[in-house]
């Protein structure tokens, strides 16, 4: 039997993921999110009522410890902003 330890600290979209291995960071609505796991890999999850999937995208290499999964998910929380900037815009636009 193992016995799993998580927290999860929510940011707005934001989310710090606690567990035994470390630190992770994951970024999305409800329902789905795209993040870097504590042992740099890097995935893409999401589900509702239950039924949940989670596909890794670029697995950890044991054999290569790189920047290169933080630098990744930094472009796609520097695009997320972007999007959301656009929308916020739009979203003035017509309600005022």
């Amino acid at each position: 039997m193992n016995i799993f330890f998580r927290k999860a600290i929510k940011l707005g979209l934001f989310r710090i993921n606690l567990s035994k291995n470390g630190a992770g960071i994951s970024v999305g609505p409800k329902g789905i999110k795209a993040g870097v796991s504590p042992r740099g890999g890097i995935y893409i999850a999401g589900g509702k009522s239950g039924v949940q999937f989670r596909h890794n995208v670029r697995p950890r290499d044991p054999k290569e410890i790189s920047a290169a999964p933080l630098a990744i998910l930094a472009i796609l929380l520097a695009a997320l902003a972007f999007f959301l900037g656009i929308f916020a815009y739009f979203l003035v636009q017509i309600f005022s």
